[in-house]
């Protein structure tokens, strides 16, 4: 069996309720840790983001009473120093099944939560909320009724505009006297004063099926203004463009994105794919060039394949203009996901470095462990896969069922990885931490 690190998770354990030390696998560089936090249950990383000083914050969902509990599964938000050391945490939900999607840094500094709230009666509300980067909670706003499902993925910002975007179950949506019609499962864009959280507009689109807002692009144009700024949703549906059952994929849609006047124009809408599913699960713009994208998705051949493919594609994305797809790459581990993508530059030119969860490299391929396989890039922005980085795998886990999340670089140029790790033989058990893995530039901690 493949030797990792996490041989010395059992000592971190019993120290899980603080959080734990770091762990200089490397003592001269202070900033490569494992880092674990949790309670008694369930906990999950799902994202991460550093700050402005090297620390970092981790957004997760815990199912234990680590720092308190509202009921059911909660939100939580951990803030801590560069080397991983806890600051402080923040739990935030309702008495129902809370789930944190995204975390995004506002201009300000504060922390902006995306998710949904859950209701006693299992319904979902769209959620969002200010943290300042004491922990204090500034606002919060629950989107919904109580008879319809809805969920807020991400977000994104422009000057004192917040849009975020989810989906909804409702057929007939009104917010503060707003009133559209849906149909089954579509798409929810709502706009929001980002200073106050005033509620603003919302909009719902979508085909026949089930249709998902997933990630907000912005592209800012001075000379349009900001009565003509430029949003675009990656979305994913799934009966395609043309409603073909045999047909889906992620697609783009551009708007008017201020208050979305009633003179916008029809979603415009693209797709790269052809067959089959693909499920969005991180996008990424190329750093200096906010008009070139790369976005993750796992490939599914049918609603009923258990083993999916992970898939890059890149496309370019001018104001106003519908994206030109640029390049795709498959890599398949087995029963693997991809959850995150980072873009890597170095002298030796630039990766892109995703986290997946796999089976691969168990030896009964009933576990899974997180590996972080590498793209090149090349000069027109596709890419390949990089086979010598990835002659090695860069493994991270213990023996149980760990699954990433979100991936970045850091100010120091290594890799901040968030996931969850496993102390059993099943990633629902009642026995799960969220991590923080900070690796060297190689994507190792060793």
């Amino acid at each position: 069996m493949i030797r990792k690190y996490f041989y010395i998770l059992i000592i971190l354990f019993i120290a899980f309720v603080s959080g734990c030390d770091s762990v200089n696998v490397e003592p001269e560089k202070e900033r490569i840790f494992v880092k674990m936090y949790g309670g008694e249950q369930r906990d999950e990383g799902v994202d991460v983001k550093q700050l402005s000083d090297g620390g970092y914050v981790i957004l997760g969902n815990s199912y234990s009473n680590y720092g308190g509990q509202f009921g059911g599964q909660d939100i939580i938000v951990i803030r801590t120093d560069a080397q991983g050391n806890e600051l402080w945490r923040k739990r935030l939900g309702g008495p129902g099944f809370d789930e944190g999607k995204d975390i995004i840094i506002d201009a300000s500094g504060n922390i902006l939560v995306v998710g949904s709230r859950g209701l006693n009666n299992g319904v979902k509300l769209g959620y969002i909320s200010k943290i300042s980067l004491t922990g204090e909670l500034l606002v919060e706003d629950i989107f919904g009724d109580s008879t319809n499902s809805y969920v807020y993925n991400s977000a994104n910002y422009y000057e004192d505009f917040l849009f975020v975007t989810g989906k909804t179950s409702c057929t007939q949506c009104k917010k503060d006297g707003k009133l559209d019609n849906g149909d089954t499962v579509d798409i929810v864009i709502s706009a929001y004063q980002l200073s106050s959280f005033a509620f603003l507009d919302t909009l719902f689109d979508g085909f026949e099926g089930v249709d998902e807002g997933k990630f907000l692009l912005n592209f800012d144009d001075s000379d349009l203004g900001i009565n003509q700024l430029n949003l675009a949703i990656l979305a994913d549906a799934s009966n395609g463009i043309n409603g073909q059952s045999s047909q889906t994929g992620d697609f783009i849609f551009l708007t008017d994105a201020k208050y979305f006047s009633e003179t916008q124009s029809t979603f415009n809408k693209a797709s790269d794919n052809q067959d089959g599913y693909l499920k969005t699960t991180d996008i990424i713009s190329r750093p200096g060039n906010n008009l070139i994208y790369y976005f993750a998705a796992n490939y599914y051949s049918s609603l009923s394949d258990p083993t999916p493919e992970q898939r890059i594609i890149s496309f370019r994305k001018e104001p106003l203009e519908a994206p030109e797809f640029i390049s795709r790459s498959i890599y398949n581990l087995g029963d693997s996901e991809i959850s995150g993508l980072a873009y890597f530059s170095t002298e030796d030119g630039a990766r892109i470095i995703t986290a997946s969860s796999t089976n691969f490299y168990s030896d009964a391929q009933s576990n899974t462990d997180i590996v972080l396989p590498a793209y090149q890039i090349n000069a027109a922005n596709s890419f390949i896969e990089d086979e010598n980085w990835n002659l090695i795998p860069r493994l991270h886990g213990y023996n149980s069922n760990d699954r990433a999340g979100n991936i970045i670089q850091t100010s120091d140029n290594g890799l901040a990885l968030v996931g969850t790790i496993g102390f059993d033989d099943q990633i629902e058990s009642s026995n799960t931490m969220i991590c923080l893995i900070k690796t060297n530039s190689e994507g190792f901690v060793e």
